[in-house]
């Protein structure tokens, strides 16, 4: 399986306001990695959406992902 990691400064982290600008590193199934819309807003795309190594769905809006790194 190859893997895609996001490096990502999220808003809110684990329940907690992300007031320091930490970035967080995940790990993606590259195969399932697409894109997603938020039509309340009117962005045809949003963000970039996919699944972790353990099987769980993630979702990284684009103006908070600081780099993309293929493996």
């Amino acid at each position: 399986m190859r893997k895609t990691s996001v490096y990502y400064s999220p808003e809110v982290h684990e329940g907690t306001e992300n007031t320091t600008f930490a970035t967080y590193r995940y790990e993606l199934a590259t195969e399932t990695i697409g894109t997603f819309s938020n039509r309340a807003n009117g962005e045809r795309v949003a963000g970039l959406t996919g699944q972790d190594l353990d099987g769980n769905w993630k979702r990284f809006r684009l103006e908070n992902i600081v780099r993309l790194s293929g493996n």
